[in-house]
């Protein structure tokens, strides 16, 4: 294979059939606070969590420091006890991200994204959990 070769390799880009593989990744990471306690609801026989994730970012623009912040809206289905979700929590979310498309009453179309939880960890302990459980994924 010409690609692998580097004695034979022309540079050129490899042609369609030489292409065996392509990266596609679809991960997301984040840790803040909760903006308000977690909201469950049945959808047939799943259900599904909603809350939001408040990130906080501070960065130095000039001698001043800035603070910015970004709200992740997240859904997370199925995950047990992931209800016991309360506003504040700092809680540490990984999942896939999903754009979801539709047209408004006017006939724009719009978007928003969507965080698809595959684990969430509650970095908060609770009154009512043990001790060791405050660290324990949804």
């Amino acid at each position: 294979d010409s690609l692998q070769d580097p004695e034979n390799f022309s540079g050129t880009p490899p042609l369609k059939e030489e292409r065996k593989m392509r990266l596609s990744v679809n991960e997301f990471t984040v840790a803040g606070n909760l903006t308000g306690n977690a909201e469950t609801r049945t959808v047939g026989e799943n259900t599904v969590t909603n809350f939001t994730v408040a990130h906080n970012r501070r960065f130095k623009k000039g001698e001043e420091m800035k603070e910015e912040t970004t709200f992740f809206d997240c859904a997370a289905w199925n995950k047990k006890n992931a209800e016991a979700l309360l506003k504040g929590d700092n809680v540490y979310v990984t999942g896939s991200v999903r754009q979801e498309r539709w047209t408004d009453k006017e006939d724009k179309p719009r978007s928003s994204l969507r965080f698809i939880v595959d684990r969430v960890v509650c970095l908060t302990p609770h009154e009512n959990a043990a001790s060791d459980e405050g660290d324990k994924p949804f």
